[in-house]
């Protein structure tokens, strides 16, 4: 008789999910929501595929960490949070953390070998990010998923309107072209260097538009098949 053993090989999935005031905008939905969204979808996929899942959540004031286990009720417990740190994001207009933070936090956190997530709309990645980036990606699977919203890469029609962050309200003119020029080619900066950066690093990048449905996008990256990094 012979007995055939096969090792098994688990793969932590971490996901970071980024849930600081910025990420409280949108024209349709809000991006904190798209996010949301995206991080219950990725961490119930780690679940079935068998592998150990746990999550970082950075709010405004706050930061949440959810140790990697293969449990159902770790994953509620990261959807119970997500939906706490977006109720207090209707109160919270300041950010004490930076993106650099977060990445920083989460190489303490992240284990060498695991399947890294980061979730963000990477509005203040820096040179400073770069660096984590880089320690991140030397020793985990890393992927970026960029939630953003239409109205960040287009200003509205041309017009004046009421704008307010919860705080302070102003008129916003849209008429005027090199003001709609700016603006377009300030995100257009933002989503270059990301994908520079995706490129050199050798990291998995996904985009998700708050209007659009988020499934068809997982599902064409990453379809029955795990993530890889570079896909």
């Amino acid at each position: 008789h012979t007995k055939l053993f096969r090792e098994e090989r688990e793969r932590p999935v971490l996901i970071v999910t980024d849930l600081r005031p910025n990420m409280f905008f949108g024209s349709r939905e809000l991006k904190s929501v798209t996010a949301c969204q995206v991080t219950a979808a990725l961490a119930w996929a780690g679940l079935n595929a068998n592998d150990r899942v746990g999550g970082l959540i950075f709010g405004g004031k706050t930061q949440c960490d959810i140790r990697a286990r293969r449990s159902h009720h770790t994953v509620l417990q990261l959807i119970h949070k997500l939906r706490d740190f977006s109720e207090q994001l209707i109160h919270t207009q300041t950010n004490r953390y930076s993106l650099s933070e977060i990445l920083e936090d989460t190489r303490r956190v992240a284990m060498p070998g695991s399947t890294l997530f980061i979730i963000s709309d990477f509005h203040d990645l820096d040179k400073h990010c770069e660096q984590h980036l880089f320690e991140l990606a030397r020793h985990c699977d890393t992927n970026f998923c960029h939630i953003h919203d239409a109205l960040e890469a287009h200003l509205p029609p041309p017009a004046n309107y009421q704008v307010t962050n919860g705080l302070r309200q102003f008129s916003l003119n849209t008429r005027g072209p090199e003001v709609r020029r700016q603006f377009e080619q300030q995100f257009k900066d933002r989503l270059d260097r990301l994908r520079q950066i995706s490129t050199k690093l050798r990291t998995g990048r996904l985009s998700f538009e708050t209007s659009v449905p988020i499934l068809p996008v997982l599902q064409q990256a990453y379809g029955r098949k795990k993530p890889r990094r570079g896909q």
